[in-house]
């Protein structure tokens, strides 16, 4: 297995937040001194991860520039590719495909946290030893309608990923993934041939199944995952990592926050 790459779409327009600066950079708690994608960041690097490409959109490009640099804070070399247009995750590996080529990559969404911090770690070891082209890091959850249930079989292998469904008897989402170069390829591809739509990574990781990648599935049945997209999941996420945000390796799980 190469060393893995880390990927993290910060292109959004963050509507769901209605702030007035990019949401990855929203403080995550008082006096932490790191934002919310400082998290993401830190879990690559406490795993490991020693690179990472930054997805920016042009309105946003000079704010996370100066805010993050060089990555040095967060102990890794942070890169930078431009999404033009925000049209979803597979047209943000697509825009980052040139940095990412040829190398295994680790997805971690950069306006979400989890705790226990080692699961991206933990997700790195699974496909060391798994023979997979991909591997999801599956989180519980109580409400899978707002996030992206997995159905996996005995062998842990995935046969269908759901966005938001309306309604859905699997309790769990995706939170991060790592994949091969394999599957960066077949993002470009969808990103590409939607022309200006909007196609989901669900639908390329379904995509990927059908077409015979092999994509199994990694639970972490003791951890906790929050969206930290809107105010509701701001604050909650902020309840999770609590006095420990600025400094992501101490990040614990609160049980009486879990859902």
């Amino acid at each position: 297995m190469t060393a893995a790459i880390g990927l993290l779409p910060a292109a959004g327009r963050g509507t769901r937040l209605a702030a007035h600066w990019p949401k990855e950079l929203a403080e995550l708690g008082p006096g932490a001194g790191r934002p919310l994608i400082g998290f993401a960041l830190g879990a690559l690097a406490a795993a490991g991860v020693r690179e990472s490409v930054v997805v920016v959109s042009p309105e946003k490009e000079r704010l996370l520039r100066a805010r993050l640099g060089c990555g040095n804070e967060f102990g890794m070399a942070v890169h930078y590719a431009v999404q033009e247009r925000p049209l979803g995750l597979p047209d943000a590996v697509r825009a980052a495909a040139a940095a990412l080529a040829g190398r295994d990559v680790v997805l971690v969404l950069p306006d979400t946290v989890f705790a226990p911090v080692d699961v991206v770690g933990r997700l790195l070891v699974r496909a060391g030893t798994a023979r997979a082209d991909v591997v999801l890091g599956l989180f519980p959850t109580d409400d899978p309608t707002r996030l992206a249930p997995v159905t996996v079989d005995r062998e842990a292998n995935v046969l269908a990923v759901r966005d938001k469904p309306v309604s859905s008897a699997v309790r769990n989402t995706w939170g991060v993934v790592w994949w091969r170069a394999a599957f960066t390829r077949l993002c470009a591809e969808h990103a590409e041939a939607a022309r200006g739509g909007e196609p989901t990574l669900s639908d390329v990781l379904n995509a990927a199944v059908r077409s015979g990648l092999r994509v199994k599935a990694e639970l972490f049945d003791d951890a906790v995952y929050r969206d930290a997209g809107t105010p509701d999941g701001l604050r909650a996420a902020r309840t999770l990592v609590g006095p420990y945000a600025g400094t992501v390796g101490g990040s614990t799980r609160n049980d009486t926050d879990a859902s």
